[in-house]
């Protein structure tokens, strides 16, 4: 019974907080801190993403958006997974792409190009940007009979919309196929 009134109590000094001072509400949520509070908010079982989102000023509603949202995917990513459902693990991390883009606005031009050229290629389940900046990467998810297919595709496609960019890669191998590795193990 305590736990419970605490909880509520907390989530009632959050929610003034965020309401009558928005100096603190902005500084809570620069981007260092934007995830460990989206976490914050989610222990009260009673505040859903939607009342999140209500708190906030646009920008980052969509960035919460994206967050809460990354969550869920990443749990049904596991169950389609664990299912075999390869066609519904594709179209979330495609889903995660473009919410990076949409809503959290991760991406430059190029990266974005490389992401739609990702999801027209032939035999890709899904693509999503993967790194952290300075010069990331987009990845596919690939059905391996269409692998050297798809990296052409990738290849020619990109070259047409980034020919300088494309022509700074050395050996103009823009695309790396990989296969997945051992998991991590003690050795």
């Amino acid at each position: 019974m305590g736990k419970r009134k605490n909880k509520k109590r907390y989530a009632k000094r959050v929610k003034h907080c965020l309401k009558d001072n928005p100096d603190i509400t902005a500084e809570l949520l620069s981007a260092k801190r934007l995830k460990s509070f989206f976490f914050v908010l989610q222990v009260p079982k009673m505040w859903s993403p939607d009342f999140v989102k209500h708190l906030l000023k646009a920008k980052l509603a969509k960035r919460a958006e994206h967050y809460f949202s990354e969550n869920k995917r990443v749990v049904e990513g596991v169950d389609a997974w664990a299912s075999g459902n390869i066609v519904e693990f594709g179209r979330l991390i495609s889903a995660s792409g473009l919410s990076s883009i949409q809503n959290y606005e991760c991406g430059c031009e190029p990266m974005i190009q490389l992401y739609e050229i990702l999801l027209k290629a032939p035999g890709v389940f899904g693509a999503r940007f993967s790194g952290a900046g300075f010069r990331g990467c987009c990845l596919a998810f690939v059905d391996s009979h269409q692998a050297e297919a798809a990296a052409a595709f990738v290849q020619r496609e990109y070259c047409k919309v980034q020919p300088e960019l494309a022509g700074q890669v050395p050996g103009r191998r823009i695309v790396l196929i990989c296969e997945p590795g051992y998991s991590a193990c003690v050795i």
